[in-house]
């Protein structure tokens, strides 16, 4: 499995027909920081990027989370800054969403964990979606194994790759654990949940999980 980027940044919308040929990646490129990209677009100052690398240092979070969660930059604008910073294309899950064929190159308990999704194919090229492109060449190797496909990343807000791992990973990990227990009615759905919360407690929303375990098993 090799880790690419794209040459030249262009859409990567109406299913992917405007996709440019792969080059390998430089796994450890030299890129301007975020927070030197955010002040010289004018989006914060000096002072706000040294309070938030203060905070960073004792909270242990990207600083894009943290300038958000300060009320200094919104969702898209770290996005936009990201995928400047990592010269990787950034793609709209709500407006072009995932192939769902593809989520058969990626486990359920890989996506939820991971925060990924498979979003587009070329070839042997699968096109990756992560609101964290700085972490995406380590994990590749763990959550696609020994893969003969090329990942390259491609940046969607955390809130979309949620989304779409909500309605089909979550999918996904039910009917697995369903299968695991060996449940065939809804006598059985205290077993279903409690495998499923030992497996993603803090990673699924439990809500949503037990309608979708009771439609299966009703």
């Amino acid at each position: 499995m090799v880790l690419f980027r794209q040459e030249g940044i262009r859409p990567l919308s109406n299913l992917g027909l405007e996709l440019k040929a792969p080059s390998p990646a430089r796994v450890r490129g030299r890129y301007r920081p975020l927070g030197r990209i955010l002040v010289d677009a004018g989006l914060i100052d000096q002072a706000d990027l040294v309070h938030a690398l203060e905070a960073q240092r004792d909270l242990d979070a990207p600083l894009g989370e943290i300038l958000v969660a300060q009320g200094l930059v919104s969702r898209s604008e770290v996005t936009k800054a990201l995928a400047l910073q990592h010269q990787i294309q950034q793609v709209d899950l709500d407006a072009d969403p995932p192939k769902p064929m593809l989520a058969r190159h990626l486990s359920a308990e890989a996506s939820l964990h991971h925060k990924i999704v498979p979003w587009r194919r070329m070839g042997q090229t699968l096109f990756v979606a992560t609101s964290r492109p700085d972490t995406l060449h380590t994990l590749a190797h763990e959550a696609f194994g020994n893969s003969d496909l090329d990942i390259v990343p491609v940046l969607a807000e955390p809130a979309q790759i949620n989304r779409q791992i909500t309605e089909e990973e979550t999918a996904k990990a039910v009917d697995a654990a369903i299968a695991e227990v060996g449940a065939t009615s809804i006598r059985d759905m205290g077993k279903v949940i409690g495998l499923l919360k030992g497996k993603y407690t803090g990673q699924m929303d439990f809500g949503a999980v037990g309608p979708k375990v009771k439609e299966r098993l009703s």
